[in-house]
């Protein structure tokens, strides 16, 4: 019984030391590019991509224009898609001044942030998140310049007074173009981000290249 409770002592002695060990090892910082978004931020960010437009009933399950409710006549219908065109082309616009507003203060908040970084390397940040905000472009930009450029090309290869020889050329030719589309697209941000790491010292490229998603990682020779 003894020996039980001289060994129970111990574990417990050796339990504290090593937790008393782990307290005092400094936690690692988290990336700030992992500090979430206000959640005043992303509502405001929300209400504005999902505003009902003009016309539109959008409550619970429903999600319905008051034109296909009320019943209309095909031209009071095509009057109505016109004038919310003519809405989304003004909202467009002033969303364009509003985001060059968001730029502005970006910058003189940025220049603040700049402010804290070591003296000997503000030269080169500022240069790097120029050059980063200058090639930036939501995904969704791409894809709508593709849709729209496949859209063009399909209705050209659905031709009805072509051959079938002469669409299933067009065919192919549109997947050959859809394929040299997103390989460039791939060696634009291939290019960019080796444009980013030359603009930092080594150890900062090497950094910043931890940060990379699309970093393809070699695989390790599997042991025989």
């Amino acid at each position: 019984m003894l020996h039980r409770r001289l060994a129970f002592a111990l574990i417990l002695v050796s339990a504290n030391l090593i937790a008393g060990q782990d307290a005092q090892k400094p936690a690692m910082p988290s990336p700030l590019i992992s500090e979430e978004r206000s959640t005043e931020f992303l509502i405001a960010v929300e209400k504005l991509r999902t505003l009902p437009r003009p016309g539109d009933i959008q409550n619970a399950g429903i999600l319905a224009n008051i034109a296909d409710v009320i019943e209309t006549t095909p031209e009071q219908k095509a009057a109505i898609v016109a004038l919310v065109k003519a809405y989304e082309i003004e909202t467009a616009q002033r969303l364009a001044k509003i985001e060059a507003e968001m730029k502005t203060l970006r910058a003189e908040t940025e220049a603040k942030i700049i402010a804290i970084l070591p003296e000997a390397r503000r030269s080169a940040s500022k240069k790097v998140l120029d050059y980063s905000h200058e090639q930036w472009m939501t995904p969704f930009n791409f894809e709508a310049q593709l849709r729209a450029d496949f859209l063009a090309r399909k209705e050209k290869a659905n031709d009805k007074t072509a051959s079938n020889e002469e669409l299933d050329a067009a065919r192919k030719e549109f997947m050959s173009w859809l394929r040299t589309q997103r390989q460039k697209a791939r060696e634009k941000n291939a290019e960019v981000v080796t444009n980013l790491g030359t603009m930092l010292d080594p150890k900062e490229a090497e950094r910043l290249s931890d940060f990379d998603k699309n970093k393809e990682v070699p695989e390790t020779p599997k042991k025989r």
